[in-house]
């Protein structure tokens, strides 16, 4: 009894020790036989990676696709994925394998092949040349890639070095090819470009900003590209900010529409901050006008105009009255809708009534006013 325990269990190491020997076919999925004897596997990239070759791959039109079927070497075939998703095998003829996993794929091929054909085939395929979308316009690296899996608007960027500065990403094109022709569609990358996945030959467009002009009375006159959501307040900060005589209560501003040239006049002080600017807009920031002071003051002559310029604020720009001015007597003469109008303004009680109420009075000058400052009689 003991005896055949010993050869029983003698028996059972043997053929572990044989089974060892045996490698795992390989069904065109997993580990296999190679050609030259080592074992291989489909290729496969790291999990969570945007580059989904192998299994997890979904076969696209344009893709390139090597098809092994096992012991049958005259059945494995290189060949390309048609517009339609579709391939021509030997033996089945045209089989769509567009939108299946390369395992799916595998998979319908060897029931095409089973029963009239082979018995039991066994078909692995994997991509061998992914087609391409394009990625165009102002990003840093213009060209066609791969499309090795799901990818979105954000990941074909991204592949493309990024956008540049001057990129409008608000409004990105993506042309796609459908039906026989172009069909164009805009998205906006904050919103929209992370849940809009490519199709193959997609033609990604990232179209720059036109650029917004500052001109007239600033410090620094230029051209720059506007973010989304700029402000008149903005492009005045890029420009340096206003010159003292820079009128901010008229700023044109000129924009392009389909209709012609638009022009509008904006108040800095109550839109400044909520009248938001489009591309290619021009700002023009006009000067002040001139006014002039003549008679009893030291420095009679014509001056430019300042915000909030008012009339004691005149007649010290003008180096003051001088001493036979009657004070209490300047007149302003200001043209208003063609007529002619005079205004008497009481310089000397307004200095005189500090805060009081003759301050009211005090009245700004405007473009093109004339203050007048007469002899006194005594």
């Amino acid at each position: 009894m003991k005896q055949a325990i010993f050869f029983f269990f003698c028996f059972c190491l043997a053929a572990s020790a044989a089974w060892a020997q045996i490698e795992p076919y390989d069904y065109g999925f997993g580990l296999g036989n190679s050609a030259d004897g080592q074992s291989e596997s489909v290729p496969a990239t790291a999990p969570g990676s945007p580059e989904m070759a192998g299994a997890s791959y979904i076969v696209s039109a344009g893709n390139t696709v090597e098809i092994s079927v096992y012991d049958e070497p005259d059945l494995s075939k290189t060949v390309r994925v048609s517009e339609n998703g579709t391939i021509t095998f030997p033996f089945i003829g045209e089989i769509r394998i567009a939108g299946l996993t390369a395992e799916e794929a595998a998979g319908r091929i060897a029931d095409g092949l089973r029963g009239d054909y082979l018995i039991n085939p066994q078909v692995s395929l994997f991509i061998r040349e992914y087609s391409k979308f394009f990625v165009l316009g102002s990003v840093n690296r213009e060209g066609g890639y791969e499309l090795r899996g799901p990818y979105s608007v954000i990941d074909a960027i991204a592949l493309a070095g990024g956008a540049k500065e001057n990129a409008n990403l608000s409004r990105i094109k993506v042309i796609r090819r459908e039906q026989d022709k172009d069909v164009e569609t805009t998205i906006d990358f904050e919103t929209q470009a992370k849940d809009f996945l490519l199709r193959p030959y997609d033609r990604i467009m990232v179209e720059e900003y036109g650029v917004i002009s500052v001109l007239g009375e600033v410090n620094q006159p230029k051209s720059f590209y506007p973010k989304k959501g700029f402000t008149l307040l903005d492009a005045v900060a890029l420009a340096g900010g206003f010159k003292e005589n820079a009128n901010v209560t008229e700023i044109k501003i000129i924009r392009k529409t389909q209709e012609g040239e638009q022009v509008s006049v904006v108040n800095l002080d109550t839109q400044g901050g909520s009248f938001l600017l489009e591309e290619k807009d021009v700002l023009y920031v006009k000067a002040y006008g001139n006014f002039t002071v003549i008679g009893q003051v030291k420095a009679p002559g014509t001056y430019y105009l300042k915000r909030g310029l008012t009339v004691v604020d005149a007649i010290a720009l003008a180096g003051g009255f001088t001493g036979i001015a009657s004070e209490n007597a300047v007149k302003v003469i200001r043209t208003e809708n063609g007529r002619e109008t005079s205004i008497e303004v009481p310089v000397d009680s307004i200095l005189r009534s500090g805060k009081g109420s003759d301050r009211s009075r005090n009245i700004p000058v405007r473009e093109g006013d004339t203050i007048v400052v007469p002899e006194s009689l005594f």
